[in-house]
């Protein structure tokens, strides 16, 4: 639970995976900040190798795609996946990894129904809990997988049934046919890997950002006033409210005026810049006061508008043009930017020997080939 918490918290682990196939173009949200953190758990409880660490991890992300896609994620949706279906990926991880038969991952799943929630309102509100439901969904996707395996009974048509989880969790109408396509064919794997720490729908704000100050030098003190301009309709989301003094972290994160501050006031955006020191940074909230959303008339819906007026009357704009952010299956990371990336997560954290983790490194680049998960856990713990 609190490894998932922890992966979560600076919005910088991999989103989806994304469908492809039939399911193409779906997307069920941050899967993996549950997954992963649970399957390296649980798979060194077991003492199981890289290589099934690597096929749980798979088939649990796989699980929880097909669910979420019969949900449907929608931000005007009650409950956000991550704390509803991620937890059923969870339970099959575990099932998985522990050896378990049908009739226990049944009853696991029976259970889990039982222990769900997460509301979307976290993301408006810029409080914590937009990281718990998913730590939650990591904890209560074991601990059902274990009640089930000494004999504890849940619902016997979990999914399905009558006042089981579609019936009683999904907005209507859903799409149960979602669940079964390419079922055994195709694998949900692929995922978003973030360039940026932060809610993944500023990323094209921050390379706005970044595109204006390669091209001029621009002193933050100097500004005037920043506009995003965005589609009308996201004029309603959370991305569109102000960040002021005393908001949280969490609001950092999630609020596109500071993920423009920011970018523009310190040239960049690492973990260092969404500290709480680093988001109540005077400079920082007096350049947030100076953001402010307007409707744009863009071909993509997704794509934004960065204009930056400065007080000397010059006026520097930029718009997102790519076809996708970052990180994203049509605009990848490279290999150097994935590694840059471990490297930065690395050194921010501080805790870990650096020879550990070059070691841990080479482990993951050769994951099918590693004995046992506990060896490379056991580099990780400082």
């Amino acid at each position: 639970m609190i490894n998932s918490l922890q992966a979560r918290s600076y919005d910088f682990e991999c989103t989806g995976p994304d469908a492809f196939g039939q399911n193409e173009g779906m997307f069920p949200g941050h899967v993996q900040s549950s997954t992963v953190p649970a399957a390296l758990s649980v798979a060194e409880y077991v003492g199981a190798s890289g290589k099934d660490l690597l096929c749980a991890v798979i088939l649990g992300g796989d699980l929880a795609s097909r669910i979420a896609f019969v949900e449907g994620l929608g931000f005007d949706h009650p409950f956000d996946p991550i704390g509803t279906a991620n937890a059923f990926g969870v339970a099959g991880i575990t099932g998985r990894l522990m050896g378990m038969n049908e009739n226990e991952v049944l009853n696991s799943f029976g259970i889990l129904v039982n222990m769900l929630a997460g509301s979307f309102r976290s993301l408006w509100d810029g409080v914590m809990t937009f990281k718990l439901y998913g730590a939650l969904s990591a904890r209560n996707g074991i601990m059902s997988t274990l009640m089930a395996k000494h004999g504890f009974t849940g619902l016997k048509d979990p999914l399905f049934g009558p006042q089981g989880f579609f019936e009683s969790y999904c907005p209507k109408p859903y799409h149960p046919e979602y669940m079964n396509r390419d079922l055994g064919k195709e694998f949900y794997a692929k995922s978003r890997h973030k360039k940026y720490p932060s809610c993944q729908g500023n990323h094209n704000i921050i390379d706005c950002g970044l595109d204006i100050l390669a091209e001029h030098d621009i002193d933050a003190e100097d500004i005037k006033e920043i506009i995003i301009g965005v589609n009308p309709m996201q004029l309603k989301s959370y991305g569109a409210i102000p960040f002021k003094a005393g908001d949280s972290q969490a609001a950092a994160l999630f609020y596109q005026g500071y993920s423009a501050a920011n970018v523009l006031l310190r040239k960049g955006a690492r973990l260092e810049h969404y500290t709480e020191e680093a988001i109540q940074d005077p400079r920082i909230i007096e350049l947030c006061g100076k953001v402010k959303h307007v409707p744009a008339t863009l071909e993509d819906p997704m794509k934004v508008k960065l204009t930056v007026k400065m007080g000397s009357g010059k006026e520097y704009t930029a718009v997102f043009t790519h076809p996708q952010s970052r990180g994203f299956p049509r605009f990848p990371l490279t290999e150097a930017e994935l590694t840059e990336k471990y490297w930065h997560n690395f050194d921010f954290c501080g805790r870990i020997p650096r020879e550990n983790a070059v070691k841990v490194f080479e482990m993951i680049n050769d994951l099918e080939n590693v004995d046992t998960v506990s060896s490379m856990v056991e580099l990780l713990v400082s």
